[in-house]
């Protein structure tokens, strides 16, 4: 139980922390991206959405990796470990598909 709310602060301050860079980052990325390709530029709110999924999505990334660094603090056990974490995931996400 302890280890648990060790987690819980340890991962609302570190997200608290890199907040504004967690919003910006993948909000430049995507705006390069977004109009470099020339994906919809007609529904301008489109464009804002897809900001909002970049962003759930790169906090998804960024929890998963530091609930993993909780539940395995060593660097080298996290290495052997988090690929056999994420193959199955990766296998069974639809990746294959053809």
């Amino acid at each position: 139980m302890l280890r648990i709310f060790i987690f819980v602060r340890f991962f609302w301050s570190k997200a608290l922390a890199e907040l504004p860079l967690n919003l910006l980052l993948p909000a430049i990325m995507l705006s390069i991206v977004y109009f470099a390709v020339g994906l919809n530029t007609v529904f301008w709110w489109k464009f804002f959405v897809l900001i909002l999924i970049q962003i759930t999505v790169y906090w998804t990334g960024v929890g998963y990796g530091l609930l993993m660094s909780v539940f395995i603090p060593k660097l080298e056990a996290a290495m052997a470990v988090m690929p056999m974490v994420i193959l199955p995931m990766m296998l069974l996400s639809g990746f294959q598909v053809n």
